[in-house]
């Protein structure tokens, strides 16, 4: 009997053809550490010849603001990136062998537009009723509750329009950036978790187009649960749990990637 050991993967698809890409990362989503982004990287490594990851740690500064002061905030956030990519460099280099590019987010959004585009991200939501605010207040209600719950387990109150708030700092932050990686690289990206599919949701509302808003088009990544298999062959992939996007998401081509558990 061949040896045994214990493993997940991840799988995503390219358009046919394609084989470079980028990724954004953002350290201190459990999502992207660990064993989850190791079985990432040598999915990357099979697929693409190229791949660019972004180093998303300052949109962590978001997160932090309320706690800690703003420039303390800003410098952790920014470290917390580093430390990522030291963590983590080690299994970039083993599955994509000198063919992986890190960017840190500094340099996407050091951009003339970058704040323009903040703004405008924010007033098509604040004007409401549109696609855009109806996809942030699905996504802000999730991280609402994800957030207080796992605050709550460290004794911790978080006043939910606190939580709504700096989400909504770091989504319309989040997405600006993600219009520049559009503008400068032009590539698909992979992406895990929940995403906008749709890569020009934000351009149809955006009442200033010659700011183009235009998002990369999303290659969902999908993380299967860790399972035993044989080293010989690669077992069957468990199903990870079933999660429901609402009807007016998937409208609007929204992803939800399944989590490895």
């Amino acid at each position: 009997m061949g040896r045994r050991n214990w493993r997940g993967f991840a799988e995503f698809e390219m358009p046919s053809g394609a084989r470079e890409a980028i990724m954004t990362v953002c350290p201190g989503n459990p999502e992207q550490e660990g064993r989850r982004f190791r079985a990432i990287m040598e999915a990357a490594g099979a697929k693409l010849d190229r791949l660019t990851i972004i180093e998303a740690g300052d949109l962590g500064f978001h997160n932090l603001k309320r706690l800690v002061p703003k420039n303390e905030a800003a410098a952790f956030a920014r470290y917390r990136g580093e430390r990522w990519v030291e963590a983590h460099k080690p299994a970039i280099d083993e599955y994509m062998a000198g063919r992986c590019q890190i960017v840190p987010m500094r340099e996407i959004v050091d951009e003339p537009t970058y704040k323009d585009r903040i703004e405008l991200i924010r007033q098509i939501y604040d004007r409401g009723d549109n696609p855009v605010s109806h996809w942030f207040d699905y996504s802000l209600g999730l991280d609402i509750e994800s957030r207080a719950e796992r605050r709550a387990k460290d004794g911790v109150l978080i006043e939910p329009w606190a939580i709504r708030e700096n989400a909504l700092d770091y989504l319309c932050d989040e997405y600006a950036m993600r219009s520049l990686m559009r503008q400068r690289f032009g590539l698909d990206e992979i992406y895990l978790g929940l995403a906008i599919a749709d890569p020009d949701l934000f351009q149809r509302e955006n009442p200033r187009p010659e700011i183009d808003l235009r998002l990369p088009p999303v290659r969902p990544i999908t993380l299967h649960e860790v399972q035993m298999v044989h080293v010989e062959k690669l077992g069957r992939s468990v199903p990870a749990n079933d999660q429901r996007v609402p009807d007016y998401a998937k409208d609007m081509g929204t992803v939800l990637a399944p989590k490895m558990g």
